[in-house]
């Protein structure tokens, strides 16, 4: 839930764009889940994130997030 809160704050993850970050939440709870090691979790983590912004410019997500100021 914490996941899909922060991310429908960006307007990259409104809508069904919200479902990649929260289905990447639940892999990334994978290794802690079987190894009851955080740093498990922390790596897939890390990973997750290089991987999404080395595929930036294939999607319309962009890393980070544009924040508009008003």
């Amino acid at each position: 839930m914490v996941t899909a809160v922060y991310h429908v704050g960006h307007d990259e993850f409104r809508g069904r764009a919200v479902v990649s970050p929260v289905a990447g939440n639940a892999v990334i709870s994978v290794p802690v889940l079987v190894t009851a090691n955080p740093l498990g979790s922390i790596v897939a983590h890390a990973a997750m994130h290089l991987a999404a912004v080395a595929h930036a410019y294939e999607g319309s997500e962009r890393l980070p997030p544009q924040v508009v100021a008003y």
